[in-house]
């Protein structure tokens, strides 16, 4: 997608093409800022400089903020269209995520302020581009613009087309990969190629990903020493020290959010995870008796967290012997024992065991991390009076919580965090 991007978006005056991103008689500006410590925005806490390290944190990209110089000739004369194209590696593909903002939503956001005064400014709610992707090597490709077209029939059509399409291979609702089968650069350069077509801004960064923080891109006439987010809100400061809207210059803001884990949040966090629907529908079969159907299918999910695109290691374990753990107590709690291995060894004495063997090969961090994870598969009589409460929702988040707090206290590197994965992973298998 992106080998068209400089030849289509990135034209200057005559037509030509070079490669990089500018505005015709301008220079664009592209500074990042760090949430402030009081800030009311509520995901602040994600965006405070925080670096993007592979394997071990992901990323989101949120729209935050458009701010329109010339609100008043967005709604009457020009046709503006604000565009977004990610490509970032998932799992061992690449994957290719592309969001338009059309000149329908804008216009009808716009409409909402009084653009007689100029300016008109469109602040966005939870609009996610990426939400919540693992950060791997290599980082991510970002091109982001303003353009704005001569309002026309013919391009009122190829506007219309070319949104549907980016909703049809991904867009911002669902943020799926965009088919590369779907040839979106003939329709863009037949659009952006025409007369009337200006780019008010454009920026193409080959390594987006470096720290959290609101990333501001805009034309021009800005000075970053004067500038500061507010709650989520670009403010300058005037001559008098006051911190005032910025009116005279095109700008979009992006959120560029960190978290280091998916585990230690609400248990939404959780649930919205395929993962726990599948654990919810095995959970089912085992209070109703359906143990041997539910074994097959708990041998599914171990593998499907083994092998999830979606999950950093620490994240990967954590879930991992989150449920090893409940399916450990709810089998205890229905028939008294343990889990046992062939020679007589619970599933916990064995974790144990591992340990001891990855200790004597010099893999102290894995062994620790496999000693945690035998304390929480251990369990006791009075834990869990009726088995299928080892089961529940609020049992298995409790549990989470536990071994989400054990894994960061380690700080262990990915290639011991998946050593124990693998060694947990084969060691429920042997029971």
């Amino acid at each position: 997608m992106f080998a068209f991007i400089a030849s289509i978006f990135d034209r200057d005056s005559a037509g030509n093409a070079d490669g990089v991103f500018s505005v015709p008689n301008r220079r664009n500006f592209d500074s990042t800022f760090k949430a402030e410590a009081d800030s009311e925005d509520p995901r602040a806490h994600r965006l405070r400089g925080d670096p993007f390290v592979p394997e071990e944190s992901y990323f989101s990209i949120r729209i935050v903020e458009m701010r329109m110089a010339e609100a008043g000739n967005y709604v009457a004369t020009y046709l503006p269209m604000c565009s977004c194209f990610l490509r970032y590696r998932y799992g061992t593909a690449e994957r290719e995520v592309p969001f338009i903002v059309g000149y329908d939503m804008i216009r009808g956001l716009l409409g909402k302020c009084d653009t007689s005064k100029g300016a008109g400014n469109i602040a966005f709610t939870n609009v996610y581009v990426v939400r919540d992707a693992p950060v791997k090597a290599g980082g991510l490709t970002m091109y982001a613009a303003l353009c704005r077209v001569s309002d026309s029939t013919f391009a009122r059509g190829m506007l219309d087309l070319i949104g549907d399409t980016v909703a049809a291979i991904g867009g911002p609702a669902v943020g799926l990969v965009a088919s590369t089968g779907i040839n979106m650069t003939k329709r863009l350069g037949t659009l952006l190629g025409s007369d009337g077509v200006m780019t008010r801004f454009g920026l193409y960064d080959g390594d987006a990903l470096v720290e959290s923080g609101y990333r501001v891109l805009a034309g021009a006439g800005l000075d970053a020493a004067r500038l500061e987010m507010k709650d989520g809100q670009l403010r300058r400061m005037n001559t008098l020290g006051e911190l005032t809207p910025v009116d005279d210059v095109d700008y979009l803001i992006v959120a560029f959010e960190y978290r280091k884990t998916l585990l230690d949040q609400s248990f939404g966090s959780l649930a919205h995870l395929p993962f726990h629907a599948k654990w919810t529908e095995l959970a089912k079969k085992l209070v109703k008796g359906e143990a041997a159907g539910a074994e097959e299918d708990f041998k599914l999910l171990k593998a499907e967290i083994v092998a999830s695109p979606d999950l950093v290691e620490a994240d990967r374990l954590g879930l991992l012997t989150t449920y090893v753990a409940q399916f450990e107590a709810w089998r205890y709690a229905q028939a008294g024992t343990p889990t046992v291995r062939a020679g007589g060894e619970s599933l916990s004495a064995d974790l144990s065991d591992c340990a001891d063997r990855l200790e004597d090969s010099h893999m102290e961090i894995a062994a620790r991390l496999l000693r945690t994870a035998s304390k929480h598969v251990s369990v006791f009589d009075s834990e869990w009076a009726d088995p299928a409460n080892a089961l529940s929702d609020d049992a298995v988040f409790s549990k989470m919580q536990q071994i989400n707090s054990d894994i960061q206290t380690v700080q262990a590197d990915p290639g011991s965090l998946g050593a124990t994965t693998a060694e947990l992973l084969a060691a429920t298998f042997a029971t």
